[in-house]
């Protein structure tokens, strides 16, 4: 299914963006960095509509590819939402963020933080694992304003070039989840450049982890209702590309996925991004909180 700008919160099944509780509505969006080679398909003929789907559809987002100036674009315009992040190349605002968003009136920040997909993963920068740039991970804690809920929200892109890279710095994550998730639920989205079976995706998803993090399910495979739209996640602007999921929303098993949907939405005959947004309908846990000694 087709959708467009004015349409898209209906049809993606996420009316319930606005409101204080119940389900959240979770997407993963790689934006596509602003290229003076994409032609038609440059930031500035796209923005407007990505604000206008974010805006109408999200209580939550991890974003991919975001750089400076669009990132301050979003920040402009998308006012109900707070956001966090840093740059990835110095830690503050130099290079590629991957940051969350997430609606004002619903949450409010408890703890935030980032770390290098890296063997020092707390060092600005930092490359390892033949790597072909600087990656992380942004994570925040969020606690649900009108029930007391929390939530742990991790955010990445993944390097597309080096196998090795992917698969280290999930499970990078995975070890960093035992410690920050501390008996709340957890939400995973990001571009991981590789697909389901692969080695990344499969480190996060092992259904007996031995460090204690806590079990992740990938929220495609959970929907009670299905998966809804295209398979693959990938368009390069042109279609969508058979065969290519590399965009994910994974949950802790302790969250019920309403619905999971890869969302064809375009502006002007065009795709919003070379990435089809996904999109997640979550119910937490009730009593969803810090673990109690």
């Amino acid at each position: 299914m087709t959708t467009g700008p004015e349409d898209t919160r209906e049809q993606a099944g996420a009316s319930t963006a606005h409101r204080e509780d119940g389900p959240i509505t979770v997407v993963s969006f790689n934006l596509r960095f602003d290229s003076p080679t994409d032609g038609a398909n440059r930031w500035r003929r796209r923005r407007r509509a990505v604000v206008d789907f974010l805006d109408g559809t999200a209580d939550v987002a991890g974003l991919q590819e975001a750089r400076r100036r669009p990132l301050g674009y979003l920040v402009r315009h998308l006012r109900a939402f707070k956001w966090v992040g840093v740059g990835r190349d110095d830690g503050r605002r130099k290079g590629e963020y991957a940051p969350v968003f997430y609606r004002r009136e619903r949450f409010e920040r408890r703890d935030r933080g980032t770390f290098w997909m890296s063997t020092t993963p707390d060092e600005p920068g930092s490359v390892s694992w033949g790597s072909s740039r600087p990656r992380i991970a942004t994570w925040v804690v969020l606690h649900e304003r009108a029930t007391g809920r929390e939530v742990v929200h991790v955010n990445t892109h993944l390097d597309h070039r080096s196998a090795e890279a992917r698969a280290e710095g999930a499970r990078l994550i995975r070890e960093r989840l035992g410690r920050l998730a501390g008996g709340r639920p957890v939400i995973l989205t990001g571009d991981f450049n590789d697909g389901p079976g692969g080695e990344a995706h499969t480190a996060l998803t092992d259904p007996a982890p031995a460090d204690g993090a806590p079990i992740l399910v990938d929220a495609r495979h959970a929907s009670l209702s299905g998966h809804e739209g295209p398979d693959s996640t990938w368009t390069g602007f042109e279609a969508v590309k058979e065969g290519r999921v590399i965009d994910f929303v994974l949950v802790s098993n302790d969250v019920t996925v309403l619905r999971h949907r890869s969302v064809v939405a375009r502006t002007g005959g065009r795709f919003l991004s070379d990435h089809l947004p996904v999109l997640a309908v979550l119910d937490l846990p009730a009593t969803s909180g810090p673990a109690v000694p």
